[in-house]
């Protein structure tokens, strides 16, 4: 069974409180739609970076654009397909 999501991240959270989520990204300019794991980000640009500028350092890996949209995913549940257990809508 998976622990509770944390019930009050939000933008102003630190990388270090919500390590196990994925940010998932739909880019503004040519719509491709990726996710990367907060453990990574965290890892290059620290710990105590909070969530909003993570989201706005973030880029398209094939066009250079800014996101259109960015969730935080918290626990993801892999059984037959990957579902998230909570989404939070940061951009």
């Amino acid at each position: 069974m998976l622990d509770p999501p944390n019930p009050v991240v939000d933008a102003a959270t630190r990388l270090a409180d919500c390590l196990d989520s994925v940010l998932r990204m739909t880019c503004s300019r040519c719509r491709r739609e990726s996710a990367l794991a907060v453990r990574d980000v965290a890892s290059v640009h620290g710990r105590d970076l909070k969530l909003w500028r993570a989201v706005e350092r973030l880029r398209c890996g094939d066009c250079g654009a800014k996101p259109a949209t960015v969730e935080l995913i918290e626990g993801m549940d892999t059984a037959r397909t990957v579902r998230a257990v909570k989404t939070i809508r940061l951009l």
